[in-house]
């Protein structure tokens, strides 16, 4: 995680753990709750997924274990030390090293489940590798929260291209010559301004999230048997701090948290005949945690107290409260443009994330006009070949069914017709169901007259068609 500004962007791998919902409703929190202004979440493809300054990050690191050239390799001898000569080695370098696991140990998902806020339309995420989560005051109903996305984190859009997600077509006048000629109107790509909304209503912040809960597999595995390990093993190699540190380590998970769950609240202190060490870190007390990174940007929706008052029903309650407060604020979202498109997106193609904003009957309504049209222009009007044995829906002189199609298997070849064309002997199928095209399940059986095939002689230009085995369904 980075800090930069007002903006603030994690990296994340693409474990199940990071792409998920509850993922997404801990940033929209942190931005709702004013720990953000904005933060950018991204990931990479399955794979091989650091960047360059990770892996240099990486390797900094890799130098305090083995040497790769003359440097000598120092004793690590317990966690303290290795904390301490991981933030020594950063001294130099331009990113700063802090270590912190504010949201360690905490089942955030059960908060969420408990919390009951998270519309179950949410669906999709997956389908984008960017989020951006941005305070915008003129969105009450979304918690002042605009979400949006785009497809990788290079992508910056351009002057009729919008970088974010979710986007909708309209028409603007704009120059499009390169000398500035006269303006000409032109369909462009803007983000929609609700962006994407699945919290429902203000979350009760009075509920808590309990640790998160671990069950021990096996006792030999356990925390405190391999502190003891390594006290049998190197003890008398360690210094006394070291040995210090894991006879009250062992003792910890000995006596105090066994599993996970049971761990207790940070600073947490053990003390034994001859030693003492104090653990610092997480698990603290969540609400303490919040309130002491809450609130760095101004949240006038939000009431002085959050995490100790009763949450509006609903936004427009919330909007309500707000302005009889008489609190305001004037932070807006902006969007970065770039030069001009040749080609636009289709928000229909683009818009992937089922939401509050955009409903089931919406996407099918877009993905069958999607469909439709790439069958129209994908799939060729006319046959330019004839192969015997295949099937072929071919135009009929008659409509039946309401429909000039039938489906036909050119058997031989026929006779020239009258255009001097060559023709194919099609002997033809029915439609075994009463309701014709209108079946669910389409089923064929040969159409035959006195018990013999009904046949015609086409030519080329009656072949519409091609239907391959991959067309077909199976029989029910």
């Amino acid at each position: 995680m980075l800090w930069v500004g007002n903006m603030t962007p994690f990296h994340f791998c693409t474990g199940p753990d990071n792409v998920s919902i509850v993922t997404h409703f801990i940033h929209w929190l942190l931005v709702y709750l004013g720990v953000f202004n904005k933060i950018v979440w991204f990931r990479f493809k399955a794979g091989h997924s650091h960047t360059e300054t990770a892996d240099r990050l990486f390797a900094i690191i890799k130098r305090l274990f083995e040497s790769d050239g003359a440097h000598r390799v120092s004793p690590i001898e317990d966690f303290p030390s290795l904390i301490s000569k991981i933030a020594a080695s950063f001294v130099g370098e331009v990113e700063q090293c802090n270590f912190s696991w504010n949201f360690a140990n905490w089942d955030l998902r059960q908060m969420m489940k408990e919390m009951n806020v998270v519309s179950s339309t949410l669906q999709g995420i997956s389908s984008k590798m960017v989020y951006q989560y941005s305070y915008v005051e003129t969105l009450p109903e979304h918690g002042c929260v605009l979400v949006q996305y785009k497809s990788n984190i290079s992508w910056k859009g351009n002057a009729r291209e919008a970088e974010y997600s979710p986007i909708m077509r309209v028409e603007r006048e704009m120059n499009v010559g390169d000398g500035g000629g006269e303006a000409e109107t032109v369909e462009c790509n803007v983000s929609r301004p609700k962006g994407v909304r699945f919290v429902s209503k203000p979350p009760d912040l009075r509920i808590l999230p309990r640790r998160e809960p671990f069950d021990t597999k096996a006792e030999k595995y356990s925390p405190s048997q391999q502190c003891n390990a390594i006290l049998n093993k190197r003890g008398d190699e360690m210094s006394p701090a070291a040995r210090s540190f894991w006879k009250c380590l062992s003792l910890f998970h000995s006596n105090a948290a066994d599993v996970a769950e049971q761990v207790p609240s940070m600073p947490y202190t053990v003390n034994t005949d001859k030693d003492s060490f104090t653990f610092s870190g997480t698990p603290r007390p969540f609400a303490e945690v919040m309130k002491a990174i809450m609130f760095r940007f101004p949240r006038p929706m939000l009431p002085v107290n959050p995490f100790d008052s009763e949450p509006a029903e609903s936004w427009q309650a919330a909007e309500e409260e707000m302005k009889s407060r008489g609190t305001s604020s004037s932070q807006e979202c902006e969007d970065s443009k770039a030069a001009k498109a040749d080609t636009l997106r289709d928000p229909r193609r683009e818009n992937t994330v089922r939401n509050l904003e955009l409903t089931e009957a919406e996407m099918r309504t877009a993905l069958r006009e999607v469909a439709e049209e790439d069958f129209v222009n994908t799939t060729h009007t006319r046959v330019e070949e004839v192969e015997l044995g295949q099937l072929y829906l071919c135009e009929l002189e008659k409509a039946e069914h309401g429909l000039r199609l039938g489906l036909g298997m050119p058997v031989k070849e026929g006779p020239l017709n009258a255009d001097k064309m060559p023709t194919w002997t099609v002997a033809w199928f029915k439609i075994a169901s009463k309701k014709g095209w209108k079946t669910k399940n389409i089923a064929f059986e040969q159409h035959k007259r006195r018990g013999q095939r009904e046949t015609d002689d086409l030519d080329i230009r009656a072949f519409r068609l091609r239907i391959e085995d991959s067309d077909l369904t199976k029989v029910l």
